[in-house]
């Protein structure tokens, strides 16, 4: 994630860095409910937090269903990472996926640059 987090600095975006998927789902929570920007665009979330008790694909499905239960539309868009390939590849066999995309660990300058520019033009 620091890796991430050194990304944004470059391209002047502001990130929130979280270490499970319960203070994922908190920060979320709290972006929805404040005076201004209450969302958040692109979330960047480990299939396999290294902290906590909710795996990526819970704290996910969570967001997902807290942005709807406050009548949001879904613009946020979440993409899972992994260092197992084939654990990204197994998403497209999830019912009720709730990555927006996956992407391999380690990620490169060059992937995140691109999701930014399909972000932006959507």
């Amino acid at each position: 994630m620091i890796v991430l987090e050194e990304y944004c600095h470059k391209q002047n975006l502001k990130c929130d860095i979280v270490r499970s998927g319960e203070e994922a789902i908190q920060k979320v929570i709290a972006k929805l409910h404040s005076q201004c920007c209450k969302e958040y665009k692109l979330i960047f979330c480990d299939l396999n937090f290294g902290h906590g008790y909710i795996s990526g694909i819970e704290a996910a499905r969570e967001i997902k269903k807290q942005i709807i239960t406050l009548n949001r539309t879904m613009s946020t868009k979440i993409i899972c990472s992994s260092g197992d390939i084939n654990e990204i590849n197994s998403l497209n066999d999830i019912h009720d996926n709730p990555f927006w995309e996956g992407v391999g660990k380690p990620i490169s300058y060059e992937k995140f640059l691109s999701i930014i520019d399909i972000l932006s033009m959507s």
